[in-house]
């Protein structure tokens, strides 16, 4: 499931880490914008959820494959554009922190 590719443990340690470093900071899940937009973008062009999740589980040079990779294309600019992503959306790895390193015990 496209889901699958992008996730990641919600409770790393560096995550909370950089929750805790940085007050005012919010966990988004970018799986769950990416499928809350797939879903509502199936429901405008009427079509039924179930054909989204086959088109996920087809061979990736399938046709119906192709389709769901144009309906993420169409979805994820918005997303990534959303306000509610602040400059997240605009920032490039030159500009991020550098990595918070875990101490060994």
């Amino acid at each position: 499931m496209v889901s699958s590719t992008l996730s990641h443990s919600p409770r790393s340690g560096c995550e909370q880490e950089l929750l805790k470093k940085l007050p005012g900071l919010e966990r988004l899940s970018v799986d769950r914008l990416l499928l809350d937009g797939l879903r509502a973008r199936a429901a405008e062009d009427e079509v039924d959820w179930r054909v989204v999740l086959q088109a996920d589980a087809a061979p990736s040079g399938s046709e119906d494959f192709g389709h769901l990779r144009e309906m993420i294309a169409e979805v994820l600019p918005p997303i990534v554009a959303a306000e509610s992503f602040g400059d997240l959306g605009k920032t490039t790895c030159k500009r991020l922190p550098p990595p918070i390193s875990q101490s060994s015990p």
